[in-house]
């Protein structure tokens, strides 16, 4: 059944053929891409603490997709992935719906690094 889940919202919801994607969303069970062109704002922010972090928020298709996902692994570890490398990887507390993403934590400084590229002026390295 999560297999099918899995398969279901990488083919619903993940990048076309012609769209690398450059940010990804990884549990046991579950892939989600996502290219450029679905990620409809991206900014450099600061989370609580004060360190650097990502804010974003994706398409309403993508925004879905990820709601249905991280209702399917609540109190699982959630890789989140920009250009192929792991930036970092919480444990899903809750279903999150509406499509806004911040990544930020132990590891956020490479989503940073990677801003002009979730921003679409510069492709993956």
């Amino acid at each position: 059944m999560r297999a099918l889940l899995a398969l279901a919202l990488v083919l619903a919801a993940g990048a076309t053929a012609a769209e690398t994607p450059v940010l990804s969303f990884r549990t046991k069970a579950q892939l989600l891409e996502v290219g450029v062109g679905s990620i409809m704002l991206v900014r450099m922010t600061e989370d609580v603490s004060g360190e650097a972090a990502i804010d974003l928020v994706l398409d309403l298709a993508f925004a879905r997709a990820f709601a249905d996902m991280t209702e399917a692994a609540v109190g699982q570890v959630m890789q989140v992935v920009v250009c192929g490398e792991v930036v970092v990887a919480p444990r899903v507390m809750d279903r999150i719906a509406g499509g806004r993403v911040l990544i930020a934590g132990p590891g956020a400084e490479k989503a940073v690094a990677r801003l002009a590229v979730l921003e679409g002026r510069e492709p993956c390295p």
